[in-house]
């Protein structure tokens, strides 16, 4: 006699066996104990991670499956996280906690209901909004065997949404600007002109005009000229050129062409390029043209040619230019551009040279990049100190490096050494030029932690050297002043974006001055002035703030050393606070900023404080007001105390015209969500309109369309079954359609993809229509002799397929249900496949039905377990049960 446990024994418990065996009149009992081993095995999970909320259905059930395929009872603790946007309606204040027990081999749905909070507009959960932990609900459960974690995210949508059209990109903008009121000046009038007008294939013609000064009030001896109070500038582009005329436009690195003029840039290929351009001096008497011609030869090689000349009225320079840019292996970039210059003297120049007299001069460029992913560096040199042009007498050398060792800590170095020489043709007798140099330097290694603090260190380094001559009587005069610091700082990053960053510098500078006026000490210097800077910033989305106390000084003027000022024993402190932030669904704009330094012994204050209004009213229309109040004080010996106080109120009023583009045109577009009873595709009165049905709206990137500043938008229908969307660009659209309803009753009759053309301003209406359903089960019929355990009859494929070979599926549940929408009447064959395996046989797998007359067929599949049996001493042997024998 065989006996088999069930397999829906709990587990980890012991059982008592007792068996009764009578024969010839005599009974025998015997008993024993069996223990079933626990088997451990629960998992959570959940059905959806997102879900949509909006004013019209504040509130989503969410789920949390539980299953325990295990064999014994588990106790579940759901730990909450829970944003501060949401709510458990179902919990009480405080509670983040809930216990779930699981029976063996049963599943548990909790079901819970969340609202999701809608705040003022001005409160902090306008920037809880922007913060996607503060919107979802992060789920732990966890008991002594297990731990499963998983979050849900909750988002907000709305039923209609206007496309705010960039105000730059329209056609037209005017703009009237006051100044100078209530300070004591006289107030100035400034008009501005501009806007964006973009034509198909992507032409864009964009332009700005400004007339400043419009009453023409002198001001500091200005000239009142409309030539020098206006400025303009309009520029055309397309794919392949650009062209551009303005009162104020440069080119050319070396060549340095600025001016009032024209310029222009043609790519017809990916492999040649014309620049031109040519400048007349808006205050001097200055002429100048440049061009240049690029050609790539090779795919990682191209060559430079070009010219140029420029008149000067004192002198004139004509220029020839050549150059390249070359990539080497992948990681490498080169580039370099050199000119020379013939300079002569003209008829006009007040020089002593011959007017024959010319100059050859010459001007380069040259760059490096090295880019790898985890290591970059650039290094660049201009150099213009060879030549006699206008744009020379500079030499920059800048170099910037970031090597990110891994994931925690980097390096990073910036340097930038700039000379400037008090060069022209004019000055080639001077046996000496004025010059000043200015050199910076940087090293950071930052180091990140896991906790969100990030500590920066390193050295940083600041040199001036000033030399002064005078051509008429030879006095000179060289100052230096080296500053060395170390850089220490610590930042602390917090929680809605917000970090705070306190600083320390340490430093000693060096300062020294010779000269050869004979009035003056001929060399001063003081070494090792010692200099420090304690500092804190914070940071956030709205609020920004420094503040800092400095003691000592890291750069000591010409001035101080040579009248021994004291600076050793300088004191300051520096508040810089800055404030941003929108009211009122971003229709006004708050902003101000103090900037305020008091400095001892000297007992010298200044202040700057600034309040500004912005106000963005309906139809393009922005008003802005600001005013801005400076205030000095210092002691004075003999009159005291002195203080300087400037007050100023700048006004503006802003109308941007709403006009169609050429290139793009705008609609306003609604859908309509209804019922449709009969199925015709047409909305009559009797028919209902549906909420809650969620529609993502996108551009078609399958085809070729013009740029536009759409943006792409998931919608719900509200309780009319209403969805709007305004100014949305002219073009062809997807969208996809799903219900929110957690069992919808409606079908949507031209499925959930759909496709539409925005051409004008129209009333898109999408019907739903009743679903015809077919439900049923999968039927078990088990061998009561199995031995194969629990079958898992979940996750199995049902079929619907219509005649013209649609098809409609379905997959069975933990209890092998099923449910098939289908949109349309119709003769379907509905089967499915035998996936349970040779011990199993289907007795039907496939049935024909007819929705023609019916909304709903219930069908069921029936699979049989082949019965086992067992062979004992070569006979065939059959089980039987203890409980009945005669089966």
């Amino acid at each position: 006699i065989r006996v088999s446990v069930s397999t829906e024994v709990e587990g980890g418990k012991n059982y008592i066996l007792i068996a009764d065996f009578e024969y010839n009149d005599t009974l025998v009992s015997k008993s024993s104990y069996i223990k079933i081993p626990s088997s451990r095995n629960w998992t959570m999970r959940l059905p959806s991670a997102n879900y949509f909320v909006n004013n019209y259905n504040p509130i989503s059930n969410i789920k949390i499956n539980l299953s325990n395929k295990g064999n014994t009872t588990e106790l579940i603790k759901l730990k909450f996280q829970i944003g501060k946007m949401i709510s458990v309606e179902s919990f009480f204040e405080g509670q983040d906690v809930l216990y779930v027990e699981l029976s063996p081999l049963e599943d548990t749905v909790i079901i819970l209901p969340i609202r999701y909070l809608e705040g003022p507009e001005n409160s902090d959960e306008v920037n809880y909004r922007n913060l996607w932990k503060e919107s979802s609900l992060s789920i732990t459960a966890s008991n002594k065997a297990y731990k499963r974690s998983d979050y849900i995210s909750f988002t907000t949508i709305e039923s209609h949404h206007t496309n705010i059209k960039a105000q730059q990109a329209t056609p037209l903008n005017v703009e009237l600007q006051v100044n100078n009121l209530l300070s004591g000046s006289p107030a100035r009038y400034n008009a501005l002109l501009y806007g964006n007008i973009l034509f198909k294939k992507m032409r864009a013609i964009n332009y700005q005009f400004i007339a400043r000064n419009l009453l023409f009030v002198p001001l500091n001896k200005q000239d009142l000229s409309i030539e020098n109070n206006a400025y303009y500038r309009v520029q055309y582009t397309d794919k392949t050129k650009s062209l551009e005329v303005g009162s104020q436009i440069s080119g050319g690195i070396l060549q340095g062409v600025t001016g009032r003029g024209i310029k222009g840039r043609w790519r017809p290929n990916n492999k040649n390029t014309l620049e031109v351009i040519a400048a007349q001096g808006r205050y001097n008497q200055y002429y100048a043209v440049a061009g240049q011609y690029t050609r790539r030869l090779f795919r990682s090689f191209s060559a430079i040619i070009g010219g140029g000349y420029e008149d000067r009225y004192t002198s004139n320079s004509t220029s020839a230019k050549l150059g390249t840019n070359f990539s080497l292996f992948k990681h490498h970039s080169f580039k370099a551009e050199g000119i020379i210059s013939e300079t002569k003297n003209s008829q006009n120049s007040p020089s002593t040279l011959p007017k024959d007299t010319s100059l050859i001069g010459y001007s380069y460029y040259l760059s490096y990049r090295l880019h790898y992913k985890k290591f970059r560096f650039n290094i660049s040199n201009t150099n213009t100190l060879n030549n006699y042009n206008r744009n020379a007498g500079h030499n920059r050398w800048y170099s910037y490096a970031s090597w990110r060792i891994n994931s925690k800590l980097n390096i990073t170095s910036h340097f930038d050494k700039s000379k400037i020489v008090n060069k022209y043709y004019g000055s080639i007798l001077d046996t000496d030029r004025s010059f000043n140099n200015n050199d910076v330097g940087r090293i950071t290694l930052s180091y990140y932690t896991s906790n969100g603090i990030t500590y920066m260190l390193g050295p940083l380094y600041n040199g001036i050297t000033q030399h002064t001559y005078s051509n008429t009587t030879g006095i000179t005069g060289d100052y230096k002043n080296l500053n060395l610091s170390l850089y220490f700082a610590t930042r602390f990053s917090l929680k809605k974006a917000r970090s705070i960053t306190p600083s320390i510098t340490w430093g000693m500078a060096n300062a020294s001055y010779e000269t050869t006026d004979p009035n003056l000490q001929p060399t001063v210097s003081k070494n090792n002035i010692k200099n420090l800077r304690i500092g804190i910033s914070y940071f956030s989305k709205t609020f920004r703030f420094y503040s800092s106390y400095n003691k000592g000084v890291g750069a000591v003027s010409q001035q101080q050393l040579m009248f021994n000022g004291n600076w050793e024993n300088t004191e300051s402190i520096m508040i810089r606070p800055q404030y941003e932030k929108y009211f009122y669904k971003n229709t006004i704009k708050v902003s101000s900023y103090l900037s305020y330094i008091y400095s001892m012994p000297s007992g010298r204050e200044s202040a700057n404080i600034n309040l500004s209004l912005d106000f963005f009213l309906n139809h393009g229309w922005n008003f802005y007001i600001s005013n801005n109040l400076y205030n000095t004080s210092h002691n004075d010996k003999e009159f005291g105390r002195i203080t300087n106080r400037v007050f100023n109120i700048f006004l503006g009023i802003r109308k941007s015209f709403d006009l169609p583009q050429p290139r793009m045109k705008y609609y306003d577009y609604d859908f309509l969500f209804y019922h449709d009873i009969n199925g015709n595709n047409i909305h009559e009165e009797n028919e209902k309109t549906i909420p809650n049905m969620l529609m993502k709206i996108q551009r078609d990137r399958n085809i070729i369309q013009e740029t536009s500043n759409f943006t792409e938008m998931e919608l719900v229908s509200d309780l009319d079954g209403a969805i709007s969307y305004q100014n949305l660009p002219e073009g062809e659209y997807l969208t996809t359609i799903k219900s929110l309803d957690e069992s919808p009753k409606l079908h949507l009759l031209n499925g959930k993809n759909q496709k539409f053309v925005a051409s004008e301003d129209s009333i898109v209406y999408i019907p739903l229509v009743e679903s015809f359903r077919i439900d049923g089960r999968l039927i078990l019929e088990r061998d009561k002799n199995s031995g194969e355990g629990k079958i898992d009859i979940s996750s199995i494929k049902v079929t619907a397929t219509s005649e013209t070979g649609d098809n409609y599926f379905s997959f069975t549940d933990i209890y092998g249900g099923f449910s098939i929408s289908i949109p349309k009447s119709g003769n379907y064959m509905i089967q499915i496949a035998n996936v349970l395996g040779e011990n199993f046989t289907l007795k039907r797998s496939n049935y024909m039905v007819d929705l023609t007359y019916v909304k709903q067929v219930t069908i069921d599949f029936t699979f049989v377990e082949k019965e086992r049996g067992i062979n004992f001493e070569n006979q065939e042997y059959e089980f039987k049960t203890i409980t009945n024998p005669d089966k």
